[in-house]
């Protein structure tokens, strides 16, 4: 009987790292929004032993591309230490990513339209930290993916396609404009259709007409009843018309609601996505990621 082959491993597709944080990093300077804070996932070490290398060694040298990720919230509820975002951004450094979850500012519940353009603001905000950055903390800066989870999410795509901006510090004079938009956007379950701005005016149009939503893969459930599936397809109907065709992808999450974490309705134990149906589709996002930062 012939064996089967030993599967290649290579980093920012394989968990293979172990994984250090730092936490409670100033990165929102602005003191009209308040003064946010992130923590740093980072890869570590080599976590097991592998064809090429040992548990314990360094990780390669060289600077790494940055996973930046919001949690959800509706804009008025959540922290940076949410599961979710913990999860997520463990896993990503164990990849070989430099990640960040972010603290953002929210409005009270139901302040549409100001609660959208703050968390952009922040998303964009933390952009500029990293550029700013990015020699202390070993980032690549020309290789940014934005992320984030329903209002997250909603700030991962406005990041790119909005005007949204304000001046936190870090360096502002050099680092606005196309300078703090990201390479690659990741929006899961986000609510960015029908929401306080039309996507089918200016500045939105503009945008995703110049290209900068052609680096972006959303995740949705079919079965999600905040945000309709309804939502996804019609950004994707956008994007296509607009760009062109094949420029975003779409991960579908086959009967998942609006939090696919946990496959069954049940938080006793809480059970994430390692056991959710965002977990069918997370290996899809992670090579997009990969694909679209060229790594």
């Amino acid at each position: 009987m012939v064996g089967l082959p030993f599967p290649s491993l290579v980093q920012y597709r394989d968990p293979l790292f172990t994984v250090n944080v730092t936490k409670d990093i100033t990165y929102n300077t602005n003191t009209q929004v308040g003064s946010n804070t992130l923590d740093l996932y980072q890869p570590g070490a080599y976590a097991f032993t592998g064809p090429t290398w040992v548990a314990g060694e360094s990780i390669p040298a060289g600077t790494r591309p940055l996973f930046i990720f919001f949690h959800g919230g509706s804009f008025y509820l959540g922290t940076k230490r949410n599961q979710e975002a913990k999860v997520i951004c463990e896993d990503m450094a164990s990849r070989g990513f430099n990640a960040i979850s972010c603290d953002y500012f929210k409005f009270p519940q139901y302040s549409w339209g100001n609660s959208e353009v703050a968390a952009t603001c922040d998303m964009r905000a933390a952009i500029r930290w990293a550029k700013n950055n990015a020699g202390t903390y070993n980032i690549n800066s020309a290789k940014i993916c934005v992320a984030g989870e329903s209002a997250g999410g909603c700030a991962a795509l406005f990041s790119a396609i909005s005007d949204f901006e304000f001046d936190n510090g870090n360096n502002y004079a050099a680092y606005n404009g196309a300078n703090s938009r990201p390479n690659c956007i990741v929006s899961c379950w986000g609510k960015v259709q029908n929401t306080s701005f039309d996507l089918n005016a200016a500045p939105y149009t503009t945008n995703i007409a110049a290209g900068r939503a052609d680096n972006l893969i959303v995740a949705h459930g079919t079965a999600d009843i905040p945000v309709p599936y309804a939502d996804a397809l019609a950004i994707k109907s956008l994007v296509d018309s607009l760009s062109g065709t094949n420029k975003m992808s779409l991960a579908t999450l086959r009967d998942a609601g609006h939090s696919p974490w946990k496959r069954l309705p049940v938080s006793i134990p809480p059970r994430f996505y390692a056991d959710g149906y965002y977990e069918d589709a997370h290996q899809t996002v992670v090579n997009y990621v990969k694909l679209k930062l060229a790594l």
